[in-house]
């Protein structure tokens, strides 16, 4: 931590103690510093330990203090700890306006979700489940360029499925932290409503927010209870129709989204209807898969996908389509040449 409290007086104490130097030099000191790190390195004990060191007042943000229930409320809080700080300098002091753990962007207000710091090292086991994910969420942000290189686009969507109690919440939780990505989750008391499209326009609002303050997570738990199966011969209710009809086309307009990620969660994988488990073009996605694996082997490095990745995706992508299926269209191309 040397070379961060080095950093930090230089930062602070400098432009009093050397300013006809910095005048005669033209040298424009700093106005700000982003000190980053995980949890627990020492960020806000060193900004407390300078700060005491070099006689400054030292004014704390955090979101706790800052955000507030009303429209306009944060702003204005935001500003009178400025005009606190301004009032301080004027009286010769250094002063110190230090934002701890960075307030979100307003337009998540309402929607985005306050995340309780998970780490991977809070799930037990589930290694190759916790590994997808981090290439899922944790990659496209870290190695963008890789994917870049690569002609990889990052994934629209994740689905966790299992019996209750199998950390399925804790998983989507730690992906959030790791990630730093917002958290936005919705439930199904937010879009049953008794008014007619009031919970189409929540989920689009909130995909609209979430676009906004990219990166985001969308987290849906229990999807099953959210946007039901269609089951042919049978009549859908017709607001369970409508949301999966809103959500199908917001999930269509990801492809266009950067740095948005859908995550859901059931314990009835098999309730849910057929377009949201699709992976699309089987081709497409062994080309994916084929990608992903070169990445895994060097995530640094890799620029060609090689035979043995695609050998790889062809091990974990099975055809979609069953033998009955596929019998269904062969039988209707029979029966519409006849009628030919």
């Amino acid at each position: 931590m040397d070379d961060v409290l080095e950093a930090l007086r230089e930062a602070l104490s400098w432009p009093a103690l050397y300013a006809h130097e910095a005048a005669q030099l033209g040298v424009r000191w700093p106005k700000a510093v982003l000190l980053h790190g995980p949890p627990g390195c020492g960020k806000t004990a060193a900004v407390h330990a300078v700060a005491r060191e070099c006689g400054a007042v030292l004014h704390l943000i955090t979101a706790s203090s800052v955000v507030g229930a009303f429209t306009g409320e944060s702003e204005r809080r935001l500003r009178d700890a400025f005009a606190a700080a301004t009032r301080d300098a004027r009286s010769g002091r250094p002063v110190v306006i230090f934002l701890d753990e960075r307030v979100g962007p307003s337009m998540a207000r309402g929607a985005a979700m306050e995340v309780d710091p998970v780490s991977w090292d809070d799930v037990g086991g589930l290694e190759d489940v916790k590994q997808k994910l981090k290439q899922a969420v944790e990659w496209p942000l870290q190695h963008a360029d890789a994917f870049q290189r690569l002609g990889l686009s990052p994934p629209r969507g994740v689905l966790l499925h299992g019996p209750p109690g199998c950390s399925k919440t804790t998983l989507v939780r730690a992906a959030a932290t790791a990630s730093g990505a917002t958290f936005i989750a919705l439930s199904g008391a937010q879009l049953y409503s008794m008014y007619v499209g009031e919970g189409e326009a929540i989920l689009r609002d909130t995909f609209r927010r979430a676009r906004l303050v990219a990166p985001s997570i969308v987290f849906l738990d229990e999807l099953d209870s959210l946007v039901g199966k269609r089951v042919e011969g049978e009549q859908t209710g017709e607001v369970t129709a409508r949301l999966l009809s809103s959500f199908l086309t917001e999930m269509d307009g990801m492809e266009l989204a950067h740095g948005v990620l859908v995550m859901g969660a059931t314990n009835r994988p098999q309730a849910l209807d057929a377009a949201l488990v699709r992976q699309g073009a089987e081709l497409a996605a062994v080309c994916r898969e084929a990608a992903m694996a070169a990445l895994r082997e060097d995530v640094q490095g890799a620029s060609v996908v090689h035979h043995r990745h695609f050998a790889l995706a062809l091990e974990g992508i099975h055809p979609q389509l069953s033998v009955a299926e596929l019998a269904k269209y062969e039988q209707w191309l029979t029966l519409s040449a006849l009628g030919a």
